[in-house]
């Protein structure tokens, strides 16, 4: 799984990492999330090498996965983009 925060941090993370919940659970994080990192605004099962994401001002960005590290499921991240993707209108894998 691939995730993405607002200010550019993103983190890889183990489908097996996160525990079957069952229906009317509050969920489980799958991210820490602050003022310096920002909200979650993608998290996907991704199979592809690479990640784009497209800003509302035009901006491209792409990550190759590989450079993204693996952590465990309530880490930080790392930082993927040093502009920060906070206004990333589509992300695709």
């Amino acid at each position: 799984i691939v995730i993405l925060s607002e200010n550019g941090y993103g983190k890889r993370c183990r489908v097996e990492n996160f525990r079957k919940i069952s229906r009317g659970n509050q969920g489980v994080i799958c991210m820490k999330t602050d003022e310096k990192r920002g909200g979650v605004i993608f998290s996907e099962f991704v199979k592809a090498d690479r990640l784009f994401a497209i800003s509302k001002d035009g901006q491209a960005i792409m990550v190759n996965i590989d450079q993204i590290s693996l952590q465990g499921r309530n880490a930080a991240g790392v930082i993927v983009s040093r502009s920060g993707i906070h206004r990333a209108v589509q992300v695709l894998s």
